[in-house]
């Protein structure tokens, strides 16, 4: 019997991929490094050229932007999504209030993860059910 990559599990929780098969995700676990972040660490710095995009599982961060606190990040959160597609400094600095359990892409991993059939094919269904049930108000 093959031994599924571990992070196939953490996948698992995310809302959009719930209802992957385990083999189909498996398919795309080697794209993301599991990482647990110690509270206090910046996960970001502000001006820095991007390199990776973080997805928070578990745990928040906060948001500032020139040293003035704008927000918290939380599971499910994204960080660099579209500094890493564009090119762009980070706009903010991330720093981990509590510890962190995230999921980590680089430039070429995100890539391929946000285009593999599978991962499209289920965010795509999350989406329209997002959709579905906010034109009926449910």
């Amino acid at each position: 019997m093959k031994v599924l990559d571990p992070k196939v599990d953490v996948l698992r929780r995310l809302p959009s991929l719930a209802a992957v098969r385990r083999r189909d995700l498996a398919s795309v676990a080697p794209l993301v490094e599991d990482l647990c972040v110690r509270a206090g660490v910046v996960v970001v710095h502000e001006g820095d050229l991007c390199h990776e995009v973080v997805l928070v599982l578990e745990g928040t961060a906060e948001v500032s932007v020139g040293g003035r606190v704008v927000g918290v990040v939380g599971p499910g959160d994204v960080l660099g999504d579209l500094a890493v597609r564009e090119h762009l400094p980070h706009a903010t600095t991330v720093t981990a209030t509590t510890n962190l359990h995230v999921l980590v892409a680089g430039p070429e991993s995100h890539r391929t993860f946000v285009h593999h059939p599978v991962v499209v094919r289920h965010v795509a269904a999350t989406l329209s059910d997002r959709l579905r049930r906010a034109d009926t108000g449910a």
